[in-house]
């Protein structure tokens, strides 16, 4: 029912993933800005939490998993991009509005099964494993934490974030100016990011190996 999927294919992508990261991490750092860095070593961690999972599976589970999982997120990309910029946009890039209502039908069907498969392994998050859940299945789930919630300071809106940052004297100096924390605050970040993506891309020197892989 699934065309199998090659998974050395993503074990490649992974390494790619993590070389990127690495550049981009020592760029960062060499502009003072390394504690940036952390947020693409939690992209190459998810990466290897979610494919450990993925090959420790048997092969025909793992594929219908992976297969979903893949058509899910196209077809969201999709559909947002739809909602974003509307029908008539969307044929001029060749999509047309009968292709994308099939598409909104084929939507609804993945989601049903995706649902059967969440009830199935007992995920928790929505249509896909949440990184708790997998990180959990992995024995990463210390380091996952720790990962999400420097990431989650450069990506989101945190008011701790905002009072650990700003800085001023403002009665003293009769002035409403508050200036940024400067870019030291974070720099303890940039060993740990450099040195977690070299051991996560270290990991992958190695293709992934599935329990039951001659198990049909």
């Amino acid at each position: 029912m699934y065309a199998e999927v090659d998974f050395t294919i993503s074990h490649h992508h992974a390494k790619g993933v993590c070389q990127g990261t690495m550049q981009a991490a020592v760029l960062l750092a060499r502009q003072e800005l390394g504690h940036l860095a952390v947020t693409f070593v939690r992209a190459s961690l998810e990466d290897v939490m979610y494919l450990e999972f993925l090959v420790s599976l048997d092969l025909a589970d793992s594929q219908k998993l992976f297969t979903l999982l893949g058509m899910w997120d196209s077809l969201r990309s999709l559909i947002a991009q739809r909602n974003y910029i509307g029908n008539e946009e969307m044929a001029q890039l060749c999509y047309p509005k009968a292709f994308l209502d099939s598409k909104v039908a084929d939507r609804e069907k993945i989601k049903t099964e995706l649902k059967a498969l969440q009830k199935q392994y007992n995920w928790s998050g929505g249509m896909s494993p949440s990184g708790n859940w997998i990180a959990e299945r992995a024995g990463k789930r210390k380091l996952y934490d720790y990962f999400h919630a420097a990431t989650s300071r450069a990506l989101h809106f945190l008011a701790g974030e905002i009072f650990r940052r700003g800085w001023g004297h403002p009665v003293a100096h009769n002035t409403d100016r508050v200036d940024q924390a400067c870019c030291s605050s974070g720099t303890h970040l940039v060993p740990t990011a450099l040195g977690r993506v070299q051991r996560v891309r270290l990991r992958w020197l190695l293709p992934p190996r599935r329990r039951n892989l001659h198990r049909r």
